[in-house]
């Protein structure tokens, strides 16, 4: 009987991040195609949807095989070397035909046609599933991405402007607390800008 039981399975954010970026840490190192085929080779129930059709295929050769099961051969000896003595000799040999029984055959062929039904099925919907969870991690990667970027602009924006706050400050044009005002500004667009990408949101985010 076939026996599968749906169970989610997709790259971790770490080794996808990895995937989607090169050494060098802009370009996209793995095509959508080889990061999808990456996915699919981990998930489980990929190897047990193929290890079901070899199942299947083993059954369906079975099935048109033209006996039950394999032919033998036999041979027996017998002798009155012990009994009487009188040098009786006899051979005996055969060959066994396993038939099979009526209707047997196309059982066989029935159950491997269902399983192999049963784990394409399966295996297809696992492709669709894993397709659209690496969709949507890829979505994950490209919003984590972008708000790092717009953190790194934004704290570049403060950096420059605090240099200019102290210039300022330094020529008596402005006062001493635009100074502090615009070194607060850069402490907190510190933070995010450092912070990787993939790494977890602040709660209030």
């Amino acid at each position: 009987m076939f026996r599968i039981r749906h169970a989610g399975t997709w790259l971790p954010l770490g080794v996808l991040l990895l995937l989607c970026t090169s050494a060098g840490g802009s370009q996209p190192a793995h095509s959508l195609a080889e990061m999808l085929a990456a996915a699919v080779a981990r998930n489980p129930q990929i190897a047990v949807a193929g290890a079901e059709r070899s199942v299947a295929d083993a059954l369906q050769r079975k099935a048109q095989q033209p006996f039950a099961g394999a032919p033998s051969a036999n041979v027996k000896y017998q002798t009155d070397q012990i009994g009487s003595d009188l040098g009786y000799r006899e051979w005996e040999g055969g060959f066994d035909f396993p038939l099979w029984l009526p209707g047997q055959s196309g059982s066989y062929a029935r159950e491997a046609e269902q399983t192999l039904l049963v784990s394409d099925s399966v295996g297809d919907n696992t492709r669709l599933e894993i397709a659209g969870e690496l969709r949507e991690r890829l979505w994950t990667v490209a919003i984590a991405r972008s708000e790092v970027e717009q953190a790194r602009s934004a704290h570049n924006v403060a950096d420059e402007l605090l240099r200019d706050v102290q210039r300022r400050v330094e020529a008596g044009e402005l006062p001493r607390s635009n100074q502090l005002l615009a070194e607060k500004e850069l402490l907190q667009r510190e933070e995010p800008a450092r912070k990787p990408v993939g790494a977890p949101r602040d709660a209030d985010h």
